[in-house]
């Protein structure tokens, strides 16, 4: 493609970082966020998303948090908080991935979704945060969230992995 002269745009772009994340890629990934300054395409909502999720793939969430935090707030949505509570639930580094998921409840302009809620109620299994986890399961029931197989899995693995088996 730049061989022909033609310029990656952001959607291109995102997906090459998507291929980076798949196959750990971290140099070339650090090579693409580069080009995305060069391009101009840095603060592409769909770009950065697709930095944060690849570097975090990559075991560089120190990097994915540079980016995100680089991402001016009102162009952040919940995708981009999912990736970051995502790269630190993928790195082990749970206590960081509940303070941005609280970030994001906090945030108050943006909604968490299905995605940001599976995160957080696997985190509180692994930690064995049980009375939390019920709590941020109380945070959402009655909401629009529809209780689907990965929702109910996060569930079932938080209260199993709490000692609380007939409650799973």
């Amino acid at each position: 493609m730049l061989r022909n002269g033609t310029l990656p745009d952001n959607y291109t772009l995102s997906f090459v970082l998507k291929a980076c994340a798949r196959l750990s890629l971290l140099r070339k990934g650090r090579e693409i966020h580069s080009s995305t300054l060069k391009l101009g395409v840095h603060l592409d909502v769909f770009v950065q998303n697709a930095l944060i999720s690849a570097f975090s793939a990559c075991c560089a969430v120190e990097a994915a948090r540079a980016v995100f935090d680089m991402l001016p707030a009102l162009v952040q949505d919940v995708v981009s908080w999912n990736s970051m509570i995502s790269g630190y639930l993928q790195s082990h580094l749970y206590e960081l991935a509940l303070k941005v998921f609280w970030e994001l409840l906090g945030n108050g302009s943006l909604s968490p979704d299905e995605v940001t809620l599976v995160s957080a109620l696997s985190v509180c299994g692994r930690l064995g945060l049980l009375d939390l986890g019920k709590k941020i399961n109380g945070l959402f029931t009655g909401s629009e969230f529809v209780l689907d197989v990965f929702l109910g899995s996060s569930l079932i693995h938080m209260y199993a992995k709490s000692g609380q088996i007939e409650d799973a």
